[in-house]
């Protein structure tokens, strides 16, 4: 019979609990209206390992460990099948990660931001697969958005951006 220990170089990153509760509604009572509301919490807990608490190299906590949230609501009306108007706001808390990766449709990360977001857009459909979309984006970071689940660094960055994006589905 083999017996594993963990190894004494072994870093035991601990746990997260992540939940969700995300309603929405589209086309309200047939006035084009779609909204949602999105809530996210996210509670670390620091785990003992074989050798002790998880440390880094230094011997200092890799993650902070406090609990986080996020809030993601918005709303759109549709003026008919072509014309679309909408709004979006974001809070992500101080300790936040979002486990979410920049794309071509949210190149600013929106969703993994430790601040407030606020979108408003206007999407002109061509077809079924074919859209332009317009928006402004007040973006203020209150912390460093992380790549990965780090300990916040306070910052206080504001960005502003208007941008219009050609979107191909299919």
């Amino acid at each position: 019979m083999a017996l594993f220990l963990p190894r004494s170089d072994s870093i035991n990153l601990g746990d997260i609990a992540y939940t969700n509760l995300h309603l929405e509604s589209y086309n309200l009572l047939g006035w084009g209206l779609n909204w949602f509301a999105s809530f996210s919490w996210a509670d670390t807990t620091k785990r003992e390992n074989f050798f002790g608490p998880a440390t880094s190299l230094s011997g200092s906590l890799i993650f902070d460990l406090a609990s986080s949230y996020a809030l993601h609501v918005g709303a759109r009306y549709d003026f008919g099948s072509h014309f679309k108007l909408g709004y979006e706001y974001f809070h992500g808390s101080k300790n936040w990660y979002g486990f979410s990766r920049v794309s071509a449709n949210d190149p600013l990360n929106i969703r993994n931001t430790r601040g407030d977001v606020r979108d408003v857009y206007a999407i002109f459909q061509l077809d079924q697969f074919q859209f332009f979309r317009l928006s402004y984006t007040h973006l203020k970071r209150n912390y460093q958005t992380p790549d990965s689940p780090s300990a916040p660094v306070a910052t206080d960055i504001t960005t502003r951006n208007l941008s219009l994006a050609y979107i191909l589905r299919f």
